[in-house]
């Protein structure tokens, strides 16, 4: 019965509460292992540049020879003005449809300075139909400094649905934040999923355990055994 308490669970927020306490995907629409390939991208860290570091592991890749302990797999450059587009854009194998990402980032926190390697915002683009230019914005986010993540354990910084879009061709702008020692913002992972809608049965289901958490009733042996 632990999946049935899974599934009520994400259905009570439309779907989405499962992704919510996921660790980064290796197998969602946007991952290299289903062909994405990284078309384009603003200059990165000294280190990445070298080699040590890989943008296409924003997308489940696992190159390059640096790892910056438990924090993230691509570093933009550092020394650019406030207001600076950092970007990187990507192309899936085929069109996909998705309606709901996940963004991974992390400054490096205290005690350095606040708002160290974090972005002062963040859009998602797409192209449309033969499209030439990312002419779809699909998602744009301001964070706090320092970061206030949906899920620290995991750095789990943006959990959002958006309208479906059905595109080959994407690309995601991180602004250079001000008064930083001029670091480069640090990305680890973008990944994109299409949710389904909750069925009526699912949607009943929600509403009965609603009820019993008001009315205080439950049966343990239903979601531990």
């Amino acid at each position: 019965m632990k999946r049935m308490m899974n599934v009520i669970v994400a259905a009570s927020v439309g779907g989405l509460a499962v992704f919510h306490a996921q660790a980064q995907s290796t197998s969602d629409l946007w991952d290299i292992s289903q062909g994405t390939v990284v078309v384009n991208r603003s200059g990165g860290h000294w280190l990445a540049e070298g080699g040590g570091m890989d943008p296409r592991n924003m997308f489940g890749g696992q190159y390059g020879s640096y790892v910056e302990g438990v924090f993230g797999n691509w570093v933009f450059a550092d020394g650019m003005s406030p207001g600076f587009l950092h970007f990187v854009e990507w192309r899936t194998a085929t069109p996909v449809t998705l309606n709901f990402f996940n963004l991974y980032a992390a400054g490096d926190g205290e005690p350095n300075p606040i708002g160290k390697r974090e972005f002062a915002s963040f859009t998602l683009k797409a192209k449309s139909e033969g499209s030439s230019t990312y002419d779809l914005t699909l998602f744009s986010f301001t964070p706090t400094h320092w970061y206030t993540f949906v899920n620290s354990a995991d750095y789990l910084l943006v959990s959002a649905e958006i309208a479906p879009i059905t595109a080959q061709d994407f690309r995601a702008e991180f602004e250079n934040l001000a008064g930083v020692l001029e670091a480069g913002p640090r990305v680890m992972e973008l990944d994109a999923f299409l949710i389904p809608e909750p069925s009526a049965s699912g949607l009943i289901a929600v509403g009965l355990f609603a009820w019993a958490v008001r009315h205080g009733f439950f049966v343990r042996r239903s979601f531990v055994g």
